[in-house]
């Protein structure tokens, strides 16, 4: 089994970030776009359905009951599935891009990712499901547990256990979207089979990467909030009335544009993260492959 190296992925995902980072700001500035229209386009619609409600006045009956209403409760159903959706497509994406064994291409990554949608929602399926039975079998048992030892202690024990239960899983499945992304399993059971062989031995070192990483993002968060808010803070305290009204307009605007940026970046360099320990885990680099096919 090949070792992981926490200190490899870190430098690997710092090179994928610098070499990706425009068509993954790009394929980002995209999944936006798309998402603002679609909720902007359903968010009239709802409109002009609850407009048309209070229309009809206190005879038109239960709104709920209504034709409009059904449509109203539909539509924000498939908002949130259009949603889910577009998510999965701009994650598949991005983690393409990522990849070593395929095209750098916005567009080809574009065409993957709509091919990643259902099985990531498959994904989600089995994930909420086994999750929903683990939980309730776990729960039933610490809860006779509890009730009959009458110790408040057993309650924190099983909520420290679930706590790294899930952990555990979230860090053994964490492979689960390149497997699909990348490696082109179409069927959930196998990209979340996948992902499992991938992280087998690895889960202490994985953690300890994610921690790492964790710790760097709050201090640059910190940072980069603290400067910008800071400023913003003396901006509005040293400013009075009309005076003072565009400087505290700059200085909101100033950490608007630095929340964007820095979620942006954020964004992109977890993706190149995912990536990276990809690159390692799998086993397989590019030229591994175009040997096997040689």
């Amino acid at each position: 089994m090949q070792k992981f190296s926490v200190g490899q992925a870190l430098s690997t995902a710092f090179e994928i970030f610098k070499a990706r980072f425009v068509p993954m700001a790009i394929l980002t500035v995209i999944y936006y776009a798309i998402l603002f229209a679609i909720m902007g386009t359903v968010g009239m619609a709802l409109i002009g359905s609850m407009a048309m409600g209070m229309a009809a006045g206190p005879g038109g009956g239960d709104p709920m009951s209504s034709g409009a209403g059904a449509g109203a409760v539909g539509g924000m159903i498939l908002l949130y599935v259009a949603i889910y959706a577009i998510n999965f497509w701009q994650q598949a994406a991005m983690c393409r891009l990522t990849s070593d064994r395929h095209e750098p291409s916005v567009g080809a990554a574009m065409t993957a990712g709509l091919g990643a949608i259902l099985p990531l929602f498959g994904v989600l399926l089995v994930v909420v499901v086994a999750g929903f039975v683990v939980a309730l079998v776990f729960g039933i048992a610490i809860g006779g547990a509890a009730m009959g030892t009458q110790s408040s202690a057993v309650g924190v024990i099983a909520g420290l256990a679930m706590l790294a239960g899930v952990v555990y899983l979230a860090l053994r499945l964490s492979m689960t979207l390149p497997a699909i992304a990348i490696e082109d399993h179409r069927n959930p059971i196998t990209a979340l089979r996948r992902s499992w062989d991938m992280t087998r031995g690895h889960v202490l070192r994985l953690l300890a990467l994610f921690v790492i990483v964790g710790v760097l993002i709050g201090l640059v968060g910190f940072t980069v909030l603290s400067g910008t808010a800071g400023g913003m803070m003396a901006s509005m305290a040293a400013g009075g009335g009309a005076t003072g009204a565009v400087p505290n307009i700059a200085a909101m605007g100033s950490l608007f544009v630095a929340l964007v940026l820095f979620g942006l970046t954020l964004g992109i360099f977890l993706m190149a993260l995912i990536g990276a320990i990809h690159r390692q885990l799998s086993g397989e680099s590019v030229a591994e492959v175009e040997a096997t096919f040689a």
